[in-house]
């Protein structure tokens, strides 16, 4: 990447700002240089000096983060339950979608929700898209090694273009 200009941002889901992002993005930088790679641990403890601009990223109240930790746990089961239909490969159990009763709201449903539902289904399958639109994105830099897998994806959003113009 040298000699072409980069800028650090963060990313659209993100809970900090750009400005944050570039302030953070040095600081995970520095520790790189340290230790030679990054790893949660080694943030986590030099996050701990409130000299660190990433003591504000963290929630040092341990209650209100030990709360915040259980709610991540649970995301984290929601996530990991697979099924298993007639000895195929597992697929997820719950997606995470706009609940149709509640629509300012998100919940996780059942694949069998999704599967009868054409609205949980229409978002299950835009996620999955947008999904191969970033990670694409992300491995931009391999187009030689992931020039096939690149072209079906294009010609997803090609086919995906196709059908929203037509409908």
């Amino acid at each position: 990447m040298k000699g072409r200009e980069r800028k650090v941002r963060a990313s659209v889901r993100a809970d900090f700002t750009d400005d944050r992002a570039e302030v953070y993005q040095v600081c995970l930088s520095e520790i790189e240089k340290k230790h030679g790679y990054v790893k949660p641990e080694i943030i986590v403890e030099e996050a701990k000096s409130k000299k660190s601009p990433l003591h504000e990223y963290f929630e040092w109240d341990d209650s209100r983060a030990s709360a915040l930790y259980r709610l991540t746990q649970a995301r984290y089961l929601i996530r990991h339950i697979v099924v298993i239909v007639e000895d195929k490969e597992p697929i997820r159990q719950y997606h995470n979608v706009k609940l149709i009763e509640q629509p300012d709201k998100q919940g996780y449903v059942s694949v069998e929700q999704v599967k009868t539902n054409d609205e949980y289904a229409s978002q299950v399958i835009e996620k999955a898209r947008m999904e191969l639109i970033g990670w694409r994105k992300r491995y931009k830099a391999y187009e030689k090694e992931f020039g096939l897998v690149f072209d079906a994806i294009d010609s997803v959003q090609v086919q995906q273009s196709a059908a929203f113009v037509g409908a």
